[in-house]
C-alpha cells in the first residue's frame, strides 16, 4: 500500500498536480514511510520537501508531530508545540511528569493536569516525554 502511495504521487507529481503525504515524524531507531526508495526517489524530485507539523495546535489532545512530503508549502502549520510545560499525573499509578501536553498510558487513559496540588516530588530539572 505505501509503495501504491508513493506511486500515486510520483503521477500526480509528473503532471505538475499537487500531493501531500503524511506519516509520523521519524524517531530514532524506529521505521518511517517515508524512508521507502520510493519515497526517497520522491524527495529528490525538485520541487518536493519535507514538512512537519504539531497535531495539538489543530486540537488534538498531545502534539503528535507528523511529517508531511509533498510537492506544496502548508500555511499556517504549527511546526511544534506552542503549550506551555505543566505537570501531568497519571491518576492510576500517581506518578507525575512535566510535559506540554498530557501523556497516554494504555489501556488506562491520559495523565490529568495538575488541577493547583503540587506533586509530591520536584524533580531536579523536569525533562519533557514524547
Amino acid at each position: 500500500m505505501a509503495h501504491r502511495a508513493a506511486e500515486f504521487a510520483a503521477r500526480l507529481h509528473t503532471k505538475d498536480k499537487p500531493w501531500l503525504n503524511e506519516t509520523p515524524t521519524k524517531r530514532p531507531a524506529k521505521p518511517n514511510l517515508h524512508d521507502l526508495d520510493a519515497f526517497l526517489l520522491l524527495k529528490q524530485e525538485p520541487g518536493v520537501s519535507m514538512q512537519t507539523t504539531a497535531q495539538c495546535a489543530d486540537g488534538a489532545p498531545v502534539e503528535n508531530l507528523t511529517g508531511w512530503l509533498g510537492n506544496f508549502q502548508m500555511r499556517d502549520a504549527h511546526t511544534a508545540c506552542t503549550h506551555e510545560a505543566q505537570w501531568w499525573r497519571m491518576p492510576w499509578s500517581g506518578q507525575w511528569h512535566w510535559d506540554l501536553t498530557p501523556m497516554l498510558a494504555a489501556p488506562n487513559g491520559w495523565s490529568q493536569p495538575r488541577s493547583g496540588k503540587r506533586p509530591c516530588f520536584t524533580p531536579a530539572r523536569p525533562t519533557a516525554t514524547s
